[in-house]
C-alpha cells in the first residue's frame, strides 16, 4: 500500500470519527426536558395549604398547575398558579403577549367605565405583566399576573383574597408572584443556565434588564465575583458593582427601578422575618451613584442608606404625595458626604442617627456631610446636572422649558370581575423557524459550527480519495504500459 493509500485511509477516519464525536454534541445542546414535581409546589410563601396538583412531564412540553388555599374569617382564599415549559422557542412568548393584550384590554374596559374597581397594584416589566384589583361590591382582591423566561418558560397566577386589609393583599400577591419566577429560575438553572443559586431562605426581589461594559455580582454565600447578565434574576442580599466606565440597570419588585453608574457599589435588601410579611433592610450604597424611578403609590416603604445618610420614600398616601404619580431622584456618596436631587416626587432624607429629617421635592438638592445633619433643600442647577443614566431603556421624566423635571401622568387602571377573567389556553409548540432560530446566536453556533467544521473535513477526505484513486489509475497504467512493452519481440523484419 503507497503512502497516499495510507494517508487516505487515516483521513477518513479521523472525518469518521470526528462527526461521530459532534453529532452527540449537536443534539444535547438542545437542553434536557423540564421536568416537574410536587415539591416545586409550596404555598408557604403565601401562608397557605397545598391543594390540588396537576403535573404533566414530556419531551415537548411540560407543565405544573398547583393551588393554595385557606379559610380565614369565614372567607375561602386561593392562589392558583400554572408553569408551562416548551422544548420549542415561540409558544411561550406567544401566551405571554396573549395575556398581556388580555390585561390590558381589561384595563381599558375599566377606564371605560364599564368595570368597577379600584387597582391597588400593576406590574409592568419586560417579563412580567399583571395587576392587583379591589372590587367593593364583593369585598375581594382579585390579582393576575404573567411571567415570561426563557424563551421557553412562561407562567400565570391568578389569586383572589377577603377579610384581609390593602397591604396584607399585596404582600400575598407579591410572594405568589416570586415563589412562581424562583420555580422558573431554578429550572433553568437546571437546563444548564448558569445563574448562580441563591442562598436558603433569600427572596427574588428583581431581574436585571441593561448592562454595559464590566458589571459584576457577588451572591451569597459566594464571596466571587461573576459577570452580571441581562435577564439575570437577582436576590436580596445580592451586591453588584460596576466597573469603570460601566452601567447597569435593574428593576427591584414590581414598581422600582434602580440604575447604578460607573465606579459604583450598591447591594440589594437583606431579609428578615418569614413571608408574607418578611422585612426587608433598606438598599445600601456603598459608593458612587444610584439613580431610582418608580411608581407612586408603591408596594413598600423605599429606603436608600449610604455611610452618610437615609432616603426613604414614605407612605404614599400622605398628603406630600397628592398629585403625584411617580418618584425620581439621585444618590451620590463620595468624598465624605451624600448628595440627593429629587426630579420628580418627594423624599425624606436624614442622618444615619435620624437627629435631623428634610423633605426634598422635586427641583430640589440636598447635602449630609459625615458626621452631621442634612443641609436645607436648594434648587438644583439643571444646566450641570449630569443625566448618567440618559441612555438606559427607562429613561428619567421628560424636562420641560425651564429644565425642570415634569411629571408623568399616568391613568387608574383596573381589571374586569373575577368572573370575567379567563386564563388563557397554552399554545401547542411549533417548529421554530429559520428566522427565529437565527436570532439565538448561541444555539445556531452550536449546531452550525459542528455541522460546518464537519463538512470541511469531509470535502478534505473526499479530495484526497479522489486524488489516490487517480495516482493509483496513472500507477496501473504505468505498470501494465511497462509490462506490454517487456513482452513485445526483440527482432524486428528486415
Amino acid at each position: 500500500m503507497g503512502m497516499v493509500d495510507i494517508l487516505r485511509g487515516a483521513t477518513i477516519g479521523i472525518v469518521a470519527i470526528l462527526l461521530f464525536a459532534l453529532t452527540p454534541a449537536t443534539t444535547l445542546s438542545e437542553g434536557a426536558p423540564v421536568t416537574f414535581t410536587e415539591q416545586d409546589c409550596d404555598c408557604s410563601s403565601v401562608g397557605m395549604k397545598l391543594g390540588p396538583v396537576k403535573i404533566e412531564n414530556g419531551e415537548a412540553a411540560s407543565s405544573l398547575r398547583w393551588r393554595c388555599e385557606l379559610v380565614q374569617n369565614g372567607k375561602q382564599n386561593w392562589s392558583e398558579s400554572f408553569i408551562y415549559y416548551f422544548s420549542e422557542s415561540g409558544p411561550a412568548a406567544e401566551n405571554f403577549a396573549y395575556s398581556k393584550t388580555a390585561s390590558e384590554q381589561a384595563v381599558q374596559w375599566v377606564v371605560d367605565g364599564l368595570e368597577t374597581a379600584r387597582l391597588v397594584a400593576v406590574v409592568d416589566q419586560p417579563d412580567s405583566y399583571g395587576s392587583l384589583r379591589y372590587y367593593p361590591a364583593e369585598g375581594v382582591y382579585w390579582g393576575e399576573i404573567a411571567h415570561l423566561r426563557g424563551p421557553s418558560f412562561y407562567a400565570t397566577a391568578h389569586l383572589t383574597y377577603s377579610g384581609v386589609d390593602e397591604t396584607e393583599a399585596k404582600e400575598v400577591f407579591s410572594a405568589a408572584s416570586r415563589r412562581i419566577m424562583l420555580i422558573m429560575d431554578n429550572k433553568m438553572t437546571e437546563t444548564a443556565r448558569s445563574f448562580p443559586p441563591p442562598e436558603k431562605g433569600a427572596m427574588r426581589m428583581g431581574i436585571v434588564i441593561f448592562h454595559s461594559g464590566t458589571v459584576e455580582l457577588q451572591r451569597p454565600p459566594s464571596e466571587a465575583w461573576i459577570q452580571i447578565e441581562t435577564g439575570m434574576p437577582l436576590f436580596s442580599g445580592d451586591r453588584i458593582r460596576a466597573m469603570k466606565e460601566s452601567r447597569v440597570e435593574i428593576f427591584v419588585d414590581s414598581s422600582r427601578i434602580v440604575g447604578l453608574d460607573s465606579d459604583s457599589m450598591f447591594s440589594l435588601p437583606a431579609v428578615s422575618g418569614s413571608p408574607p410579611m418578611a422585612e426587608l433592610s433598606p438598599l445600601n450604597l456603598a459608593r458612587g451613584h444610584m439613580w431610582v424611578k418608580m411608581d407612586a403609590p408603591t408596594p413598600r416603604e423605599t429606603q436608600v442608606r449610604t455611610s452618610d445618610a437615609l432616603v426613604s420614600v414614605k407612605d404614599a398616601e400622605l398628603s406630600a404625595f397628592e398629585g403625584i404619580n411617580g418618584i425620581e431622584f439621585e444618590v451620590a456618596s463620595a468624598g465624605g458626604a451624600t448628595f440627593v436631587n429629587v426630579l420628580n416626587g418627594v423624599v425624606w432624607v436624614s442622618d444615619t442617627n435620624k437627629t435631623k429629617t428634610a423633605a426634598v421635592d422635586a427641583g430640589k438638592t440636598i447635602r449630609c456631610e459625615s458626621g452631621g445633619v442634612p443641609s436645607d433643600p436648594k434648587p438644583i442647577d439643571f444646566a450641570l446636572l449630569n443625566r448618567w443614566w440618559k441612555n438606559f431603556p427607562d429613561q428619567a421624566s421628560v424636562e420641560d422649558e425651564t429644565g425642570g423635571p415634569t411629571p408623568t401622568a399616568t391613568e387608574p387602571a383596573s381589571t374586569p370581575s373575577p368572573t370575567a377573567v379567563s386564563t388563557p389556553t397554552p399554545v401547542s409548540p411549533q417548529p421554530e423557524s429559520r428566522e427565529e432560530s437565527d436570532s439565538d446566536g448561541v444555539n445556531v453556533a452550536v449546531i452550525i459550527v459542528p455541522v460546518v467544521v464537519g463538512l470541511a473535513l469531509a470535502a478534505i477526505g473526499i479530495f484526497y480519495f479522489m486524488k489516490g484513486r487517480r495516482e493509483a489509475a496513472a500507477a496501473r497504467a504505468k505498470k501494465s504500459k511497462s509490462a506490454r512493452k517487456d513482452r513485445a519481440p526483440t527482432d524486428r523484419p528486415e
